[in-house]
């Protein structure tokens, strides 16, 4: 096996799904998606007139939005990753304000601990 070199300095990296930069002498990570950096349309996601159930195509969307915020150390990486989902979910069927209720509810579920991490609750008018 061959190890190849994939960051360009020393201060930012890419493993998994994730973005890892040191500013300020802090870690910082964000979602990396590699399929961001092909050439062709990847379909990542169902589409909502398809034949899975709904309530699995719901979870699917909470899913990503834990794994957003998990991956985010700041909220604008959050802001920034749920924008960029919510932009394919809607190509992809959904309706947007469908999507801001799951938002709504994920953020009255996991309220401490956005708070705790962020140190603010989600402004939800970023999303419009």
């Amino acid at each position: 096996m061959t190890l190849n070199r994939t960051n360009e300095n020393g201060y930012s990296a890419t493993f998994l799904d994730l973005d890892i930069k040191i500013v300020n002498n802090k870690f910082t990570t964000t979602v990396y998606d590699k399929r961001n950096d092909f050439s062709f349309k990847v379909i990542s996601l169902p589409h909502y007139g398809s034949n899975v159930p709904k309530n699995s195509l719901l979870g699917v969307v909470v899913s990503q939005l834990h794994r957003l915020f998990r991956a985010n150390s700041y909220i604008d990486g959050f802001y920034n990753n749920v924008n960029i989902l919510f932009a394919k979910l809607c190509k992809q069927g959904f309706l947007k304000g469908h999507l801001l209720n799951l938002l709504r509810n994920f953020e009255s579920k996991n309220y401490l601990s956005i708070i705790y991490k962020y140190w603010e609750v989600i402004d939800f008018e970023r999303f419009n």
